[in-house]
């Protein structure tokens, strides 16, 4: 699953590469079923993060899937898309469950962007049960501002 630099404005190739990689790893699914739709997703949300966090993200991908990080911390020689599944998963959980508070904070920000990703995408919508966008059907959703009152006595 290539996805060429000239298409995305965040992402270099190999970032978008690691980036799907870490998609299938921590969401679960596998990366013909993620597409490019959700490397689009991501590039479109880091470009509109504030411009001190670019960098950030951008070693973040690096050193993710950097040989020294995987051999040190996942004690596996190559880079994360050279890891099966599940040496993938036990190299993460390692991020998460690591002592460095730094590292931790790494691997949140990776499942976080993963998880805005893929659910900012319609096609998922249904499989969370989630309705879509409010606007323009702000009469239908009951909340405190729009529609049913929840304090509100039936009358």
């Amino acid at each position: 699953m290539d996805v060429y630099k000239d298409d995305l404005v965040f992402f270099s190739k190999k970032e978008s590469n690691t980036f799907i990689i870490i998609g299938e790893t921590i969401l679960g699914i596998p990366k013909s079923e993620l597409g490019t739709d959700y490397i689009y997703a991501g590039d479109r949300y880091c470009i509109t993060l504030d411009k001190h966090l670019h960098r950030s993200i951008h070693l973040l991908l690096y050193l993710v899937n950097s040989f020294l990080m995987c051999l040190i911390i996942g004690r596996n020689f190559g880079g994360l898309s050279k890891m099966s599944i599940e040496k993938r998963k036990k190299y993460l959980n390692r991020w998460k469950n690591n002592k460095i508070p730094l590292f931790r904070t790494s691997f949140v920000t990776l499942k976080a962007l993963s998880g805005w990703s893929i659910y900012s995408l319609e096609k998922t919508w249904e499989e969370i049960k989630y309705p879509g966008s409010p606007i323009g059907r702000e009469d239908k959703i009951p909340t405190l501002l729009y529609g049913k009152h929840p304090w509100r006595r039936p009358q």
